[in-house]
């Protein structure tokens, strides 16, 4: 059975972590500190003076990080493709991984996240047969090791069908041209929307958080936010999530 094919239990069961990866976890920067100092010593000890205590010194965060970032990155090895795939089917995967689902579709998608510690936003709006219908999956992000279903029933999930006011203004600042602004940030409001149409894809990227006011005219900047609005319009949170995208 494929990821996709999968349940939302079955794959929150897989990410819940071992006791080993617990204790990987849990032990922080231990594992990471006894290594740069084995290093450390170890330096001192092999390599002659002088350059020995200078090597180890500046070596030594070095092997501090990468021994940290080798431990957590080992701790969710196993499990890592059912919390992508738990990721993609709740709004939080990259940008970029749900375009090829959206080939030959026409409308707009975005998404957007509120940082460092805010919901994060998928927004789909798909025009067919004279019809606008929004899909939207909001809601906190969450992590590898803290994924249960309680926190997949929190999230907002929307479907319905667009009333003919907004989807005409959607279609008409969708059709202006998309410009960026502000797209790397540290915090912020974070988004990025790309226009699909006949397999043509036209994007934009804009921090919404703290625009200036001739900023909030630009096409881009008004579309996300016509498609926030719509989307919190009538939320119903349910209890079962999408199985599929």
């Amino acid at each position: 059975m494929g990821l996709r094919q999968r349940s939302n239990a079955d794959l929150v069961e897989v990410c819940q972590p071992t006791r080993l990866e617990r204790l990987l976890k849990g032990s922080g920067c231990l594992v990471p500190v006894l290594l740069s100092v084995s290093w450390f010593v170890g330096v001192v000890m092999a390599v002659p003076v002088p350059l020995n205590f200078g090597l180890a010194v500046l070596c030594a965060p070095l092997v501090l990080l990468g021994g940290f970032v080798a431990l957590m990155t080992v701790a969710d090895w196993r499990a890592r493709r059912e919390f992508a795939e738990l990721q993609r089917r709740f709004g939080l995967a990259p940008f970029d991984d749900y375009l090829p689902d959206l080939e030959g579709v026409s409308g707009v998608f975005m998404r957007g996240v509120g940082l460092p510690h805010g919901d994060s936003y998928w927004i789909c709006v798909r025009w067919e047969e004279g019809t606008a219908t929004i899909e939207a999956r909001v809601g906190r992000p969450f992590t590898q090791d803290k994924v249960t279903l309680e926190a997949l029933a929190a999230f907002n999930l929307i479907s319905r069908e667009l009333s003919t006011e907004d989807a005409d203004a959607i279609r008409a600042l969708a059709a202006l041209e998309m410009n960026s602004l502000s797209p790397r940030v540290v915090d912020g409001f974070p988004c990025e929307v790309a226009v699909l149409s006949s397999g043509h894809v036209r994007r934009a990227t804009v921090n919404l958080a703290g625009l200036s006011a001739a900023d909030g005219d630009e096409a881009s900047v008004r579309l996300m936010r016509l498609l926030l609005s719509a989307c919190q319009v009538s939320q119903v949170s349910l209890s079962t999530a999408p199985s599929d995208a």
